[in-house]
């Protein structure tokens, strides 16, 4: 497979918004698509990738990440939004939950990360890249304790990553639905908001599409939509 600048890696592609993204990317870019997550998204073409992964396990996204050096390691952005809810706080707080939240919503995306960063050699634009997170982060609301950190950690990793490498980073807080999202690291909610959501998506994936066209030499290395 030829190697491209041009090839965005999107997680997440799957959801509710992430689907939006995805459909919004392939009509308003020219951009090949790398998708990474359980599913494959609906309507891939020939030139997009799909790389199946679980999250929740640390192995399966090393061995993934290991493909992306391998296969096509010149991405000009990522865009990551796979993440998983909890409707946990400080005083239901159970470990097992901690643990899931944090990996799927935090280290997977930078041992994702991790490699695309690695692989890149020479003078070249920063990477881009676009994180969903939430703004649970700045705030304090009852049930958010263990998602907010896992978002919270991304966050820092990111922020603190910029320092190492090359990376325009922007992060997206979304607002707080009050209600959990699809699925959930105590198990699968039953939480069906995409009525709220795709207006949301919309707007979001119309401004990311945009914002992976722009000169990035010309923007700050860290953002923070709201």
């Amino acid at each position: 497979m030829a190697k491209s600048s041009d090839r965005i890696l999107l997680t997440g592609a799957s959801g509710t918004l992430g689907s939006q993204v995805l459909s919004t990317l392939r009509t308003k870019t020219l951009f090949a698509l790398t998708t990474v997550g359980r599913r494959t998204p609906m309507g891939m073409r020939p030139k997009d990738v799909h790389l199946a992964v679980n999250f929740g396990e640390p192995q399966s996204v090393d061995q993934i990440a290991q493909q992306l050096d391998h296969e096509e390691s010149s991405f000009r952005a990522a865009v990551f939004m796979a993440g998983i809810d909890s409707r946990q706080g400080s005083r239901s707080l159970q470990a097992a939950a901690f643990v899931k939240a944090m990996q799927v919503n935090c280290l997977a995306h930078l041992q994702i990360l991790r490699q695309l960063v690695t692989s890149r050699s020479g003078p070249r634009s920063p990477l881009q890249v676009i994180a969903v997170s939430s703004d649970v982060v700045n705030s304090s609301q009852k049930a958010t304790a263990v998602y907010a950190a896992s978002k919270a950690a991304l966050e820092e990793g990111l922020r603190h990553a910029t320092s190492e490498s090359c990376l325009r980073v922007v992060l997206v807080r979304l607002p707080a639905l009050g209600t959990a999202m699809k699925e959930v690291a105590e198990g699968v909610s039953t939480f069906r908001g995409d009525e709220v959501m795709r207006p949301l998506g919309a707007g979001l994936a119309d401004r990311i599409a945009v914002s992976l066209k722009e000169d990035l030499h010309r923007l700050p290395v860290m953002e923070v939509w709201q």
